[in-house]
């Protein structure tokens, strides 16, 4: 890969990191199905995805160990959205394109399998922690 690129790249991806870090919601350690607005609700399978790609990063040495409380406290909130038969709960059903923040936010909350897939991929990539 051309070297430019791949700092561009990675640039990209720690100043999300950063400003998605800034937006976890302090209580449950999920993020809100739309990331600036805290009425929007909050939903496991984004927050799976941004967890298992802050995982990531730690584990590479793209970030430093300052996201650790952050994955922490994500990965926290994910396992306290497990259901006792394994069942991922506040899901976001099907997210087509939507024009607006309201039509996010009133998008279906239903188990879903990519909501499973992430999950796991989330809670995997926590066992390197």
């Amino acid at each position: 890969m051309n070297a430019g690129l791949k700092t561009f790249i990675i640039d990209t991806y720690k100043a999300q990191v950063a400003k998605l870090k800034a937006l976890q919601d302090p209580a449950s350690g999920l993020w809100h199905t739309v990331l600036l607005d805290s009425t929007s609700y909050l939903e496991t399978s984004g927050t799976a995805a941004i967890t298992a790609g802050m995982i990531k990063g730690i584990r590479y040495g793209i970030l430093d160990d300052s996201y650790l409380p952050c994955v922490i406290k994500a990965v926290q909130g994910i396992l306290e959205n497990i259901d006792e038969d394994g069942t991922v709960l506040n899901v976001s059903g099907g997210t087509g394109m939507g024009y607006n923040a309201e039509h996010y936010k009133n998008i279906l909350i239903a188990p879903m399998a990519y909501g499973q897939s992430l999950t796991i991929l989330a809670l995997a990539e926590a066992l390197t922690l």
